[in-house]
């Protein structure tokens, strides 16, 4: 699933393995479908309330 906001340099995909997916923010090219990748995140939490992430958004580093 691939996610473009035109004017804004945001673009988004979902990685997916067996364990689940996860929404990965980008501002390099985006990935082929179906492509195999490993990718190095930075997490950001909006809050964390007893335990709970709120507004959790991963940002891409690096992709291999």
């Amino acid at each position: 699933d691939i996610t473009r906001i035109p004017l804004v340099n945001i673009k988004s995909y979902v990685l997916k393995d067996d364990s689940g997916e996860i929404n990965i923010h980008t501002e390099a090219d985006l990935p082929k479908m179906n492509t195999k990748i490993s990718v190095k995140a930075k997490v950001q939490n909006v809050a964390i309330i007893k335990g709970e992430s709120i507004g959790m958004t991963l940002t891409e580093i690096e992709r291999h």
